[in-house]
């Protein structure tokens, strides 16, 4: 099912696993869209939600504050809604940020408890792997689609009261539709799949 219910007044959307042909209408609806970045194409238009407590990724529900002992911040956690027309008739990825992980793993493996084990785009001696990046992709997945992971550090984060600090970990997941394409101002088109694929794995 597409929306889960997590107490009796609220439900949340798995990100995961929408429908990108089908669910945008029902989505729209629950959303507070404005136009924003990502990091897939410039030539996609992309559409950002503040409503993130309301998303969540399998059981995952994505916060808007990293609490510890002594301090809270902002994660500035975001989702992303892209397409490849202004009128936003058909939703063709969406592109998930998450920071303040814990571990390099928490969302892997949600991802994979669900879909098996994705495979390993970067490579020992690729650019992502020297850069510390771990990148995944599952294919074949129901309606078409494909989805991606990256995993980087993105920092430590110190207790004041016991100064002591904790590494922390940035991701971005991709879902894409696997025919969808981007079509560059020269003509050129390139599917969204294609793209990141290239680019994770370089």
């Amino acid at each position: 099912m597409l929306l889960v219910s997590c107490n009796s007044n609220q439900k949340q959307l798995d990100i995961i696993e929408v429908n990108l042909t089908n669910d945008w209408a029902k989505i729209s609806e629950k959303l507070e869209l404005t136009e924003g970045d990502n990091s897939t194409s410039e030539y996609l238009n992309s559409y950002i939600t503040k409503n993130i407590d309301n998303i969540k990724i399998n059981t995952f529900s994505i916060p808007t504050i990293k609490k510890t002992a002594t301090i809270q911040l902002p994660t500035e956690n975001k989702v992303a809604f892209l397409f490849n027309d202004k009128e936003k008739k058909q939703l063709v990825e969406i592109e998930t940020s998450l920071n303040y992980l814990d571990n390099n793993t928490e969302i892997l493996d949600l991802i994979s408890k669900k879909y098996g084990k994705g495979k390993l785009l970067s490579e020992e001696g690729t650019v992502n792997k020297i850069k510390g990046i771990e990148n995944y992709v599952w294919e074949n997945l129901e309606n078409n689609q494909t989805l991606f992971l990256s995993t980087f550090s993105l920092g430590n984060i110190q207790d004041l009261q016991t100064k002591s600090s904790k590494k922390q970990y940035s991701c971005i997941l991709y879902l894409a539709n696997n025919n969808a394409e981007i079509i560059y101002p020269n003509g050129q088109k390139e599917t969204i799949v294609e793209r990141l694929i290239n680019r994770l794995s370089s």
